[in-house]
């Protein structure tokens, strides 16, 4: 799938979310939420009920970023408006527009451009995680909350998630960066999903219906 075709899939499901997505105040979110993995990357989100925001990025050599703002709610989405530059790349910046997930009593804030990777990232087991350190912002405190079943998302997002565990093989390599499997959508497999190939190498979907895989990273 081009970069240009995924984007218009995330925000053709965007707009459908707004359809499915209940009513939520300033309220519900305010808190302060955090990801990152206690080394470089802790990232800190304080949501006001008054429509405002704070952004801290620390790491092991004290402070990366800082910035501050308003936040608004549209379409059941959250938007950050920084009053400084919001510089992405290296140890700074932080997505602006997120959707709230409710997982049981845990909130989460994910990037809309990130849900079909949260949605991976549940089926791998790296969440409902069990401690402070996670990828996606999180509520403070809810990694003690206990969850069950699947993240609550609008039908659009939900079929990425796996009913149960899906193990292939790969058949082929195409170049560096590429490669055949065994299984596609009729496994479940959808565009976007991240696969984990042994030893520890990612995977996301190029096309399920053709089982071509490109690969994301190497661990």
């Amino acid at each position: 799938m081009s970069y240009a075709a995924l984007f218009l899939l995330l925000w053709t499901s965007v707009s459908a979310i707004s359809a499915e997505v209940g009513l939520i105040s300033l309220n519900d979110l305010a808190g302060n939420y955090y990801f990152g993995d206690g080394l470089g990357v802790n990232c800190s989100l304080t949501l006001t009920s008054q429509g405002n925001f704070t952004f801290d990025w620390t790491g092991c050599l004290g402070s990366y970023d800082k910035n501050e703002g308003s936040l608004s709610l549209k379409d059941g989405m959250v938007h950050l408006e920084p009053q400084k530059p919001n510089l992405r790349g290296g140890f700074r910046g932080t997505p602006t527009e997120f959707f709230p997930v409710r997982w049981d009593a845990r909130v989460y804030l994910i990037p809309t451009n990130e849900i079909i990777d949260f949605c991976s990232a549940v089926n791998q087991g790296r969440e409902a995680r069990r401690n402070r350190h996670g990828m996606y912002y999180l509520w403070q405190n809810d990694w003690d909350k206990p969850v069950t079943g699947r993240p609550s998302v609008p039908a659009v997002w939900a079929k990425y998630f796996l009913s149960q565990p899906v193990s292939g093989k790969i058949t082929g390599l195409i170049g560096k960066q590429e490669a055949w499997l065994n299984l596609g959508s009729d496994a479940g497999i959808l565009d976007g999903m991240t696969l984990t190939a042994q030893p520890c190498r990612e995977l996301f979907s190029r096309g399920s219906e053709s089982k071509r895989w490109r690969r994301l990273a190497a661990g």
